[in-house]
């Protein structure tokens, strides 16, 4: 959802828009911040979704959930 991965034209929506198109796209596996977890949940029902790791990153003063 960072808009770095799918090209310039996604790089270019806004976060909120992106998300809608990542839930839209009906993901089954997503690997995210906290926070991108949050707003993913907020336009994909994620029940029934479990994490299946936790990755600390250093550089990101966060830690990224994988969950499917």
């Amino acid at each position: 959802m960072a808009g770095l991965v799918n090209g310039r034209a996604r790089a270019e929506l806004s976060f909120h828009e992106r998300v809608k198109l990542c839930a839209a796209e009906h993901p089954q596996y997503a690997f995210v911040s906290g926070f991108s977890l949050g707003e993913l949940n907020n336009s994909l029902d994620l029940k029934g979704w479990s994490i299946c790791s936790v990755y600390d990153f250093a550089n990101l003063r966060a830690s990224a959930t994988c969950i499917t």
